[in-house]
């Protein structure tokens, strides 16, 4: 019989063939794109001023995401409608007539899909070609006030971010001066793209309640670290800074994940042999944990050991 862990790595394996699936090109539209349809955002614009920034930063990207497509944007309805715990029928609904602002922004509406569809029915059913289901998924529990997104309108810090994270929150980056999307990009990313790319996150940060709390854990364990200064020397490098980054703020994955490729980026700067062990010696730590991150990466790494370690991420730094 698997064990406990073994069995949450197949899954843990499911989820990253997923998250694969769910990948979309960085440049998800060019400039054209965005130079083509100013006039559109500006009925956009106009149209869901009376919004709050949450519902407005929602509409946006569910219109851009169906403009970029706007004569065959649409891939059906789900069988089975998405599913929130906080939604409240009464209170959560936006009375907002989507079908009248596609009309406005000349996005086709398709002869299926009633016109007088609900927001809330839209946003939970609808599926929308080329854009990931995890995307939509976060965008509707964001909705539902299942998800704690904080709305920024530039892009944070890796280390803003690792903060967030352990706040129980993650974010979004949102400005809305439609004259800069052309030009503006978040790495290699647009605007549209960018958006996606959080919303992807958030729903791979909250989905699992469990997972939630093991990442909360080792973010917590990491930034320990740092402010202890015993990364000091590696962050001079310029390719481990990007790869820890990138670790602390842009990979949400199973906590045994996260930490093992903590210590493969450790191990291939190759600075002191006596870091690893150094971390794994901090005096709050007992026997059993201390043995458990020694053995990471190790051929002797077990599934007891990342029990023990797991233990500590969900419970002990929680």
């Amino acid at each position: 019989m698997q064990t406990e862990f073994r069995q949450d790595s197949v899954k843990t394996q499911l989820s990253t063939d997923q998250k694969i699936r769910d990948k979309f090109k960085p440049l998800f539209c060019g400039k054209d794109f965005y130079l083509d349809h100013q006039n559109e955002f500006g009925v956009l614009q106009n149209l869901t001023s009376n919004l709050s920034q949450k519902n407005r930063l929602i509409v946006y990207t569910l219109t851009l995401c169906c403009l970029r497509r706007k004569n065959d944007w649409f891939s059906g309805v789900l069988k089975k409608p998405r599913k929130a715990s906080n939604i409240n029928p009464v209170l959560q609904q936006l009375n907002f007539r989507i079908h009248l602002l596609f009309e406005k922004t000349n996005v086709c509406w398709p002869k299926s899909l009633p016109t007088d569809i609900c927001f809330d029915q839209f946003l939970s059913v609808v599926r929308i070609k080329a854009i990931p289901e995890s995307a939509i998924n976060g965008i509707f529990r964001f909705y539902c006030d299942d998800y704690n997104l904080q709305i920024l309108d530039y892009e944070p810090t890796a280390h803003e971010i690792l903060n967030l994270q352990i706040q129980n929150q993650r974010v979004l980056t949102f400005n809305d001066d439609f004259k800069i999307w052309p030009e503006k990009k978040y790495g290699e990313r647009d605007f549209l793209s960018f958006l996606l790319h959080d919303f992807i996150h958030a729903e791979h940060f909250f989905s699992d309640p469990q997972k939630r709390l093991g990442q909360i854990g080792f973010y917590k364990f990491i930034q320990k670290i740092w402010l202890d200064k015993m990364l000091d020397e590696y962050l001079v490098s310029i390719e481990f800074n990007g790869q820890f980054s990138y670790l602390i703020s842009d990979m949400n994955s199973h906590p045994i994940h996260l930490l093992q490729t903590f210590k493969a980026i450790i191990d291939q700067e190759n600075n002191d042999p006596n870091t690893w062990q150094n971390i794994c010696h901090a005096p709050a730590y007992d026997a059993p944990l201390r043995a458990a991150l020694l053995n990471v990466n190790s051929p002797i790494f077990s599934d007891a050991d990342a029990v023990v370690i797991m233990h500590f991420f969900e419970n002990v730094l929680n």
